[in-house]
């Protein structure tokens, strides 16, 4: 820990300097990087109290894994180079820090932010993977532009019109002051700033982008700060990422102790930086952006399910092994297309790659059973697939089943059906087509009402009920007949924080068991009944 009074070691002069835990060897740093006319050391100190921001961080008990530096670079009244340039002198004086860091945050103060994302676009681009950097910080950032600008430059040129050589003053100055003229709103550069931005770092970036990252980003605006207004200050970042604080544009990087709210804002948002590594999170993104696209495609809103599965020992001759069960479920989505997919599966699938994902499939449940029943099972379905009869192999799967969409009767489709070489998928789909009085729904909200009767192994000895996509809302009920030795139900919640409501009653030999949840359930999240009948 460095001490009040401690002077930072210089590093590159009048250009880096700071604090490192040298006995600690940590792979963690903040740099601190100031604003148009700013200075590495006056911007970030209290003029009242002479409290030092950065030096504040190395202090700290709890942040002590974290070395602490601060950018400079030429900036001021007559002389400023662009912030491209200022963006190069960042990436020179970052390779004479004294050790390689795994984890860079950026604290940034006005112009200083635009620096920053100015490196990190170009290291993305110069380098084959995305740089070190773990976060990113933002204190009054003009991100869209500084109106501030615009208006001194229309008063100067206006005043020029009355007062002679005032003008030509004011043009030298906008030549010799690259900075101002980079910030001014609409400015060329930050036209190229907020495309590259947008394209290679919000959101992860975009798909189609080569070079790209996952970024955790901060914001903080002052409500007080007349040269950056909030729209500017937040730019494309939202409520979550943004903190007001009731200061002016100097005094928000300007903290006098570890209790100020300037302060605790970059206390946090280092805390929550330091979690993972950006290479891993940048991996984490990419992977979440895969699901997002695979799973949460779809959201269903208010969904209401109901399965009923008596205690037969057979539904028919033909069908030995297998009970019968009805079903019913509605949910709330966007139709995609003009047609919908409905169907059937035996086990492991594939069948939530398809594109569009079908609106409903009932789980036969091979892989969940012991291996000669698996295979006792299968042999029934393949001495049915076999058949070329596609209505006939239709109905042993699904003897009644109906596809409602805002009440009205989908029309039965074509099947689809896959056989390679003898060998059948693991499931078989057909496709429902809208009538046409339901055409213009195509890319509305509509209500999917599904009802079938449908069979399942009898010896299968639970039920799941899950969705591969986002739901919005559930209730899911299920009754199972039977003398039973056990009869167990649990849920799983993703994400983790809430719980499924439930209730379970006996009538006679049947249970029952409700679930039920009114917030948002992720894929992974299950409702499952599970039980042993008594041998009869």
């Amino acid at each position: 820990m460095v001490v009040s009074g401690d002077e930072p070691t210089e590093i590159v002069r009048n250009t880096l300097v700071g604090y490192q835990h040298s006995e600690r060897n940590n792979t963690r740093c903040a740099i601190f990087v100031h604003g148009v006319m700013g200075n590495m050391y006056a911007t970030w100190i209290e003029p009242k109290s002479r409290t030092n921001f950065f030096q504040l961080i190395a202090n700290d008990d709890e942040l002590q894994d974290y070395d602490v530096f601060t950018f400079g670079y030429r900036t001021g009244y007559w002389r400023g180079a662009p912030i491209d340039n200022a963006a190069v002198q960042l990436r020179a004086a970052l390779t004479h820090l004294p050790q390689s860091y795994e984890n860079i945050v950026f604290i940034a103060h006005s112009m200083g932010g635009l620096i920053c994302m100015k490196y990190i676009i170009d290291e993305l681009q110069r380098l084959p993977t995305p740089p070190p950097i773990a976060g990113l910080l933002l204190y009054g950032t003009p991100t869209t532009g500084s109106d501030l600008i615009n208006v001194a430059k229309a008063v100067g040129y206006g005043i020029g019109l009355k007062v002679p050589g005032v003008r030509a003053l004011a043009n030298l100055f906008l030549r010799s002051q690259r900075q101002i003229t980079d910030l001014a709103t609409g400015s060329e550069f930050l036209s190229r700033l907020h495309t590259e931005w947008a394209y290679r770092v919000v959101n992860g970036g975009n798909d189609k982008a080569d070079k790209k990252m996952w970024l955790p980003v901060r914001v903080i605006t002052g409500e007080d700060d007349i040269a950056v207004k909030e729209a500017s200050g937040k730019g494309v970042y939202g409520a979550i990422d943004w903190e007001p604080i009731s200061c002016g544009h100097l005094s928000l990087v300007k903290p006098d102790g570890m209790k100020d709210k300037r302060y605790l804002a970059a206390k946090s948002f280092l805390q929550i930086s330091r979690r993972i590594d950006s290479q891993i999170l940048d991996r984490v993104w990419r992977a979440s952006q895969d699901v997002w696209r695979d799973r949460f495609a779809r959201v269903s809103e208010s969904l209401e399910f109901s399965t009923a599965i008596p205690d037969h020992r057979s539904v028919g001759k033909s069908l030995k092994g297998f009970v019968k069960c009805a079903t019913s479920c509605e949910y709330d989505f966007m139709l995609e297309e003009d047609h919908i997919e409905f169907g059937v599966s035996f086990g492991e699938n594939d069948l939530w790659a398809r594109t569009p994902l079908p609106v409903y499939v009932h789980q036969i449940g091979l892989n969940l059973l012991p291996k000669t029943e698996r295979e006792a099972i299968r042999a029934i379905i393949d001495s049915m697939l076999v058949k070329a009869n596609a209505d006939e192999v239709w109905s042993f799967f699904f003897p009644e089943v109906s596809l409602l969409v805002d009440r009205e009767r989908l029309v039965d489709g074509e099947f689809v059906w896959p056989k390679l070489a003898g060998v059948f998928a693991n499931w078989l789909l057909r496709r429902y087509t809208l009538p046409p009085t339901l055409h213009n729904k195509v890319g509305t909200k509509v209500k999917l009402a599904v009802n079938y009767n449908s069979i399942v192994p009898f010896s299968l000895p639970h039920f799941t009920f899950s969705a591969p996509w986002l739901l919005n809302g559930a209730k899911v009920r299920v009754l199972v007949e039977g003398d039973f030795e056990y009869f167990v139900s649990f849920s799983r919640l993703v994400p983790r924080g809430g719980s499924i409501a439930k209730s379970e009653q006996e009538i006679g030999n049947r249970r029952e068991v409700n679930f039920s949840y009114e917030g948002i359930m992720l894929p992974g999240s299950a409702m499952e009944v599970r039980w042993q009948r008594r041998a009869p």
